[in-house]
């Protein structure tokens, strides 16, 4: 999956197009894993105030998120848009296996350690340009601890039960190719 992402990053950095569509794309998602946070706290933590402070506390990261991409477009003078990612190719493959708080934890740390995954292949590579560096540079130690916080209130019951879906997922991303590991 690492070569995968690397080989994307790649050619996002070789066409501007593609690279500010991705930002806008990457706002957007923010902007919707807030509501998702929020969605996830409301609907499945009502008898648990632990884990409804950690959904909670992980959607107004966010929302920062998004706000520092904001800044990344504004900077850039890339025109913003809406382009939901709700119903995008993972989450319509794996929001419907969610049915209470340990697999809506997991289906987060999930995506969540996706996106981590992501943000480390593109600090790391040495032409990323500095903002965006900066960018994730801030954005990565609070998504690590989104995957954990996540994983921890999941726990093994809830990623296993969900790991069909999220596979489904990366295979709909072109992350997995089917029936693989």
């Amino acid at each position: 999956m690492r070569r995968i992402t690397e080989d994307w990053w790649n050619k996002c950095l070789n066409d501007k197009e593609k690279l500010e569509h991705w930002l806008v794309g990457l706002y957007n998602n923010e902007k919707d894993a807030e509501e998702r946070f929020i969605d996830f706290a409301n609907t499945y933590c009502e008898d648990d105030r632990e884990a409804f402070s950690i959904f909670i506390n992980i959607a107004e990261q966010e929302r920062n998120h998004a706000k520092l991409v904001d800044l990344i477009l504004q900077n850039r003078d890339i025109e913003k848009y809406t382009k939901s990612t709700k119903d995008g190719r993972y989450w319509r493959n794996t929001i419907p296996c969610i049915c209470d708080i340990k697999t809506a934890a997991a289906i987060g740390a999930y995506a969540e350690g996706l996106s981590l995954k992501r943000m480390r292949v593109i600090i790391k590579n040495p032409n990323t340009p500095n903002d965006l560096v900066e960018l994730f540079k801030i954005i990565e130690p609070e998504e690590a601890y989104h995957a954990k916080a996540l994983e921890k209130i999941a726990t093994k019951y809830g990623m296993k039960k969900v790991k069909d879906c999220h596979d489904k997922g990366l295979e709909e991303l072109g992350l997995k190719i089917l029936n693989s590991n």
